[in-house]
């Protein structure tokens, strides 16, 4: 499934999983907070997935239904790459 996403998508699944809000997001990437919300709801559906929580769970490779949930919290590891604080880092405007 994280495949089928645009790389565009996953910049900004990846942000969300990071904690950022969509005007943060819109901000860091210079784009409109709209084109912000299409991009995430193509990414909700794309991994089939309806919130923030179910996408950074899907992020970081727990199904959203395990009954053993692990706490999401900021400082978790995203596909075992990076933080959230290097993400802002990333694709903080410079």
């Amino acid at each position: 499934m994280m495949e089928d996403l645009t790389p565009r998508e996953l910049q900004l699944a990846k942000l969300v999983a990071a904690g950022l809000s969509n005007p943060q997001i819109a901000q860091m990437l210079v784009i409109c907070r709209q084109t912000v919300k299409n991009h995430i709801q193509k990414v909700y559906k794309k991994l089939g997935v309806n919130n923030r929580v179910q996408l950074t769970l899907r992020l970081i490779g727990e199904t959203t239904d395990d009954p053993q949930r692990r706490v999401v919290r900021e400082g978790i590891l995203i596909s075992g790459a990076c933080t959230a604080a290097d993400l802002r880092q990333t694709y903080a405007v410079r």
